[in-house]
């Protein structure tokens, strides 16, 4: 009874109680007055971005104008404040996550009646690994030129910083973040920065940020150019899609309401995989920091720890097959999780994703020329590249389904997951084409081949000859990779004329 007496009696307490569901309330909020704007007003209206990215950049607005400038929001704890970047991070972090659990838990069985071909998988790690490692490379080249050019620079401290292009286009703000904190805190032990320094913390947060502007603003001046060239259709423009009432509640399946909505059995699912995920990662954490260095084991565990959406798309996968299992061996005698539903909370993860990664950003001005230089080289160079290796591995790779790639995998390798899932939504926004899931699998593809990339990152911050030894290494795994993938579609190419040939010489016989 005391225990529920100092609850009311605390229940006023922002900082405990009000904070979180204030932030969620604003991110709401925000969608709704960014869906407003988009069919308000023209500009918007006529190009094609996405509302989840209106908000986001509202969101960074009202963070950086209003609360932090001109309104000091703390309502009783100083350390707290709206729309912090911390708790942004947080919603972030988890909600990529969330998202494609709703996603890999779905029934993908049908993908190859939507144009899909065998190996997808296989071709999209492949394409997003190689973008990972040429982007590394292109980084390093030019962090480490910049860096004997401007040796008054603070660059010069980070010669090796040029893989965090790979990270901050490719994974967002919390990967680059964490990593350039590592870099920092070797830099901090070398007597090389100040204590408590942030130098390319920052600057990885920098690179996400220009990541951002290269995936919204080249991705959606194409997709306009696409729309006006007639061989896209935006998602407004296209006819409603009409679900049949099989798609969101079939006969086997448990009914909508019952002791249990059904929608909560969805989010049960979906959290409980997450914990299980969660569990993976402790386990593997505590293992290697049993056997490993702790030196060697702090810089791979926080790695882990980053790409937490890549064990939670392995558990979601496990899941799904052991639901298949208890199914098939009449242990579970209907079918608990529902494909539209488990659609609706991805899509709704994904878009809160997209305002929160946008609104956490930290862009800090920097005085230093050299950095600033640097950066702008970073985003231009890497942008520019990743457009034009995206876009041919689409159109080689993906061909049934070129565009819906491109936008997938083009948002991905600049923004994150999350931006490339917002532009792909714009021309498919019921996922018809396997261009989302492959994402979701591919991802796990590109865990087994992006090895040589989390390597890289642990032997860059030796410097000297690590640096050399790393671009060299990395551009002979990007080649092969390229070449790999070639050699794999045409396999599936010849494989499917065989096929083709064989139906026609049995339909004539």
């Amino acid at each position: 009874m005391n225990s529920f007496l100092t609850i009311l009696a605390n229940i006023s307490d922002f900082s405990v109680y009000w904070s979180g569901i204030i932030d969620f309330a604003i991110i709401g909020l925000l969608v709704l007055l960014s869906n407003t704007l988009r069919r308000k007003v023209p500009f918007l209206r006529k190009y094609v971005i996405p509302t989840s990215i209106i908000a986001g950049f509202l969101g960074l607005g009202i963070k950086y104008l209003l609360v932090n400038n001109l309104w000091q929001v703390t309502l009783g704890d100083p350390s707290k404040t709206l729309l912090s970047n911390e708790f942004m991070g947080v919603i972030a972090y988890h909600a990529l996550a969330i998202g494609f659990i709703g996603s890999g838990l779905r029934d993908t069985s049908n993908d190859k009646k939507k144009g899909d071909k065998a190996g997808s998988t296989i071709k999209t790690g492949l394409s997003i690994v190689s973008n990972y490692l040429i982007q590394a490379v292109l980084g390093l080249i030019i962090t480490v030129t910049m860096a004997a050019i401007l040796t008054n620079s603070d660059i010069a401290l980070g010669a090796h910083s040029g893989v965090l292009l790979a990270l901050g286009f490719g994974q967002g703000p919390g990967q680059a973040g964490n990593t350039g904190f590592i870099f920092d805190s070797n830099l901090i032990n070398a007597g090389l920065l100040e204590t408590g320094g942030d130098l390319f913390h920052s600057f990885g947060l920098t690179i996400s940020a220009l990541g951002f502007l290269a995936a919204c603003i080249p991705g959606i001046i194409y997709m306009n150019y696409l729309v006006r060239k007639k061989l896209i259709v935006r998602a407004k423009d296209a006819d409603s899609v009409k679900f049949e009432t099989g798609s969101i509640e079939s006969p086997d399946e448990i009914p909508m309401t019952e002791s249990v909505d059904k929608l909560t059995v969805q989010i049960s699912f979906v959290l409980l995989t997450y914990f299980l995920a969660w569990a993976l990662m402790f386990g593997v954490d505590q293992l290697g920091g049993a056997f490993l260095p702790s030196g060697v084991w702090a810089t791979v565990s926080s790695l882990m720890w980053g790409f937490n959406f890549i064990f939670a798309i392995l558990m979601a996968m496990l899941v799904k097959q052991v639901i298949k299992l208890l199914r098939k061996k009449k242990i579970m005698t209907r079918k608990y999780t529902n494909d539209f539903m488990l659609s609706r909370i991805s899509g709704t993860a994904f878009d809160v994703m997209i305002v929160a990664a946008l609104t956490s950003i930290d862009v800090k001005i920097f005085t230093d020329i050299g950095l600033v230089a640097t950066l702008l080289l970073l985003g231009t160079v890497g942008g520019i590249v990743t457009f034009l290796l995206v876009n041919w591995q689409a159109k080689k790779w993906f061909p049934t389904y070129r565009y819906e790639a491109f936008f997938a995998l083009y948002g991905t390798l600049t923004g994150t997951n999350s931006t490339g899932i917002g532009l792909l939504r714009e021309i498919d926004p019921n996922f018809e084409t396997p261009a989302a899931n492959n994402l979701v699998n591919g991802a796990v593809a590109a865990v087994i081949l992006g090895g040589p990339l989390l390597v890289a990152v642990g032997f860059v911050p030796r410097g000297g000859w690590w640096i050399y030894g790393t671009i060299i290494g990395l551009f002979i795994i990007f080649v092969l990779y390229m070449l790999l993938g070639n050699f794999y579609n045409r396999r599936l190419i010849e494989k499917s004329k065989l096929e083709k040939e064989k139906s026609q010489s049995s339909a004539q016989n």
